[in-house]
């Protein structure tokens, strides 16, 4: 199961149990040392689900 959440992340899919959609979001959770890529659907409900704490916005540029 660990080696597929990684292979997920590195192709760009959501790693979400059972996803297989483009991820969108990068979710870092600091208390248990995790990051996970996340497409726009399980990143609302992880958001509205929590309390927020910080939120850091990173421009990618886009070369096409």
């Amino acid at each position: 199961m660990i080696l597929l959440v990684k292979i997920k992340g590195i192709l760009g899919f959501c790693q979400s149990k059972g996803c297989w959609n483009k991820s969108e979001y990068d979710i870092e959770i600091p208390t248990i040392k995790v990051t996970r890529h996340l497409c726009e659907t399980h990143a609302q409900k992880i958001i509205n689900s929590s309390t927020l704490k910080s939120v850091t916005y990173q421009n990618t540029i886009d070369f096409e």
